[in-house]
Parts: structure tokens; C-alpha cells; sequence
């Protein structure tokens, strides 16, 4: 099976992507560079693709984490467990291909394997659009086979009632997963909103969900200078990945 592209390098890993497998976003490298995995060792990544997000856990993660990874198309699981084979946290890694719907059976309400203490994930958003001609490219950015309800309701089965949700959406989709989230008497701990440049608008939030009702910490960030640079905050956020 042959790669798209080059692989494309980061401080400590390289990632190659197969055609059909959806490229390297900056949206994961957001979350994967935000997200707060204290001492966290049961993670699951939802969607993993290429396996970038998970690949950024298991270089944050604590030496005994275990990432499960997890995704419904086999040549995303392919690609993911090339790209950790590779890296140096081959053994952090538990890539299954699996529908995400699946953890809501009920069968595995109290198994061990299937509780965590995080869940990542840069889902699916594009709810209503025109869908593309090829299968592949509908189910990563189409709400096709995953939504945000099942999202929620995810967080709720398999997180341990310490756990933490961490995804990165468009901005204009926030209240409605917060809504959701509420539902599922989650509460949002940290949120990141995300400009392009100083001066236009939000386009993504990073937020954080946790059954604690302690105040939420809000902050913004812009990701280049007038100039097309990198900005001093997304160059700090993103230091221990970007070359």
C-alpha cells in the first residue's frame, strides 16, 4: 500500500498518511498540543486517522499510559499503527479498528478495558453539507457515522467519574455540544477559541469537559501575525511538536 505524501515530521515522530486517510490537521495538532493529560493512563482517541492525535498523547503521556486508539476504516487503522510502529511508543498503543456506536453496547458497561480517564477526539463536523462522491473523506469530516450525541454519550460510558473529554470543534457548534455535554452532567472545565489572525473571526474551540463543577477557564488565542507567522502564543502552545 502506498503513502499519499512525504511524511510529515514532527520534534520527536513522523507521520505518513495513505490516500482516503484524512491528512494532517492543524485542528489535532491544536488539541493534541492543549490538551492537559496530567497523569492520565487509560486514553482512547476517537477517530484516530492517521494517528496523529494519538501519537501526541503517548509522547505527553506518563510511561505507563496506554493510548487506544480507535477507527471504523481499516486503512485509517493501517496507517495509524504504521505510524506508531515507527515512533518511539509502539508499546503505549492499542489501535483497533471499531465503530465508535460500539461502545455504547451495553455489554461493555462494566468491562475494565473499556473505561478511561481521557477521551480525545477530532471529530466529524460537517452535519449538513454536500457530501463528497467518495466514502472515505464522507466519514471524516461528515457526520456520517459519528455525531456529537454519540460523542456525548461516549464521555458518559467510558470515562471513570474523574475523566476528562477533550475535542476541538468549529466555534459555531460550541453551545450545542455544551448543551449536550450537560445532558450528560459534564461540565466544560477549559475552553480555547481559536482565530485565524487577531482581527478575524473564531473559527474553532478546544474544549475541555470534566464532571467537576469548578469555574471554567476561557481563553483565546490567534494563530499568526499580520505578517503570516506563526504567533508567539501558537509557537509556544505547539514547541514540543513543530520543528
Amino acid at each position: 500500500m502506498k503513502f499519499a505524501n512525504e511524511a510529515f515530521r514532527f520534534k520527536q515522530f513522523s507521520v505518513l498518511v495513505y490516500p482516503d486517510v484524512f491528512p494532517i490537521s492543524t485542528d489535532s495538532v491544536l488539541l493534541g498540543s492543549w490538551v492537559d493529560l496530567g497523569q492520565s493512563q487509560k486514553i482512547l482517541d476517537i477517530g484516530t486517522g492517521s494517528g496523529l492525535l494519538a501519537l501526541m498523547a503517548a509522547q505527553k503521556s506518563v510511561d505507563q499510559a496506554v493510548i487506544t486508539a480507535i477507527d471504523m476504516d481499516e486503512i485509517a487503522v493501517k496507517c495509524s499503527k504504521y505510524n506508531f510502529e515507527q515512533s518511539p511508543w509502539f508499546t503505549k498503543a492499542n489501535i483497533k479498528c471499531l465503530n465508535a456506536s460500539t461502545l455504547l453496547n451495553p455489554v461493555f458497561e462494566h468491562q475494565n478495558e473499556f473505561k478511561f480517564d481521557l477521551l480525545i477526539s477530532n471529530p466529524p463536523y460537517f452535519a449538513d453539507s454536500l457530501l463528497s462522491p467518495e466514502a472515505a473523506k464522507n466519514r471524516t469530516r461528515h457526520q456520517t457515522t459519528l455525531n456529537y450525541k454519540m460523542l456525548a454519550d461516549i464521555a458518559n460510558a467510558c470515562l471513570i467519574d474523574t475523566g476528562k473529554m477533550c475535542l476541538v470543534l468549529p466555534y459555531s457548534d460550541e453551545d450545542l455540544f455544551v448543551k449536550l455535554m450537560y445532558s450528560n452532567k459534564f461540565h466544560p472545565s477549559r475552553i480555547l477559541r481559536v482565530r485565524n489572525k487577531r482581527q478575524t473571526k473564531i473559527k474553532r474551540v478546544l474544549m475541555e469537559f470534566s464532571k467537576t463543577k469548578d469555574a471554567c477557564v476561557e481563553m483565546e488565542l490567534f494563530l499568526y501575525d499580520e505578517d503570516g507567522q506563526r504567533s508567539m502564543a501558537y509557537s509556544e502552545l505547539t514547541k514540543d511538536f513543530y520543528i
